[in-house]
């Protein structure tokens, strides 16, 4: 385990994401899937609140995670088996957050087998640190982000070879936005690492 914790410090400090999932998923299918969906959606009720201050009126994501949070309790329901999403967002990173919502969701009642239900609701935490990134980033280049916003639905019609890149690419990398991601990747590693300590715990308590 401590190696794999490691690769994952290592990962989230040069934000090699697609590291860090596969590790992650490693280290995480040892724990019980509750456990994975409860902090996968711990993570995505955090920026729920951001969603809603832009879009007060669409209230199927807040419904979704209330169903899920009963499911992680483990309270029966036969709500939302079935999720269609058509909407789409011009604000700055709410199609992130609409797109962690439906992972999340993919990982509790879409997938079966526990290494892709892991898959999902990782999946589900890195949309939805893109989310916050892409929010702070585009609340303070707004006009930027319009023209970006309108140069993909364009690019959407016309189906030409290359998509116009947010920021002409170097968003990602400015250095506030490089914090920040490391902060919350570094962040998820130490809950990562206590999630399987509690159950590796339980576990060996349990064998003896």
């Amino acid at each position: 385990m401590i190696e794999k914790l490691n690769r994952l410090r290592e990962a989230a400090e040069h934000r090699n994401i697609d590291e860090f999932l596969v590790t992650a998923q490693e280290l995480l299918l040892s724990v019980q899937i509750r456990a994975v969906v409860e902090l996968a959606l711990s993570h995505v009720t955090a920026h729920l609140p951001k969603f809603e201050a832009y879009h007060p009126e669409v209230k199927w994501p807040r419904d979704t995670l209330a169903v899920i949070s009963m499911w992680v309790k483990g309270e029966s329901n036969s709500q939302i088996h079935t999720l269609k999403i058509e909407e789409d967002f011009e604000t700055p990173g709410t199609n992130n957050f609409s797109n962690a919502v439906e992972l999340l969701w993919e990982a509790v009642f879409k997938e079966q087998e526990p290494n892709r239900r892991v898959h999902s609701a990782l999946d589900a935490i890195a949309s939805v640190f893109m989310a916050q990134l892409v929010e702070y980033w585009g609340n303070r280049h707004l006009a930027e982000w319009q023209r970006w916003y309108q140069a993909i639905k364009e690019f959407e019609i016309s189906g030409t070879a290359t998509p116009p890149l947010l920021g002409h690419g170097h968003w990602y990398n400015e250095p506030e936005i490089v914090e920040r991601s490391k902060t919350a990747w570094h962040s998820l590693v130490n809950e990562i690492e206590q999630i399987v300590k509690e159950f590796d715990g339980d576990h060996l308590s349990v064998e003896g």
